[in-house]
């Protein structure tokens, strides 16, 4: 459970880095296929971007990425 737990928090420190930033952080995805469905869902569940999305699950398991981009875009 706290895997899945630290997994959204990254996800949603990726959103934040972008809000701070006022775009898109422009890395490279590479999603697998789980992934890439898991962003369609999410993009049904609100009104983010399929970039911004993408981003955030490409991040979610790198924490120590997602703080550099939050020191980079938000400090």
């Amino acid at each position: 459970m706290s895997y899945y737990v630290n997994e959204t928090i990254y996800d949603e420190g990726v959103h934040i880095a972008q809000h701070c930033k006022g775009s898109a952080l422009n890395i490279q995805t590479n999603l697998d296929q789980a992934q890439q469905q898991s962003v369609s869902r999410s993009l049904k569940a609100s009104n983010s971007s399929k970039i911004h999305e993408a981003e955030a699950y490409e991040l979610e398991d790198k924490p120590e990425e997602v703080i550099k981009y939050i020191k980079r875009y938000c400090f």
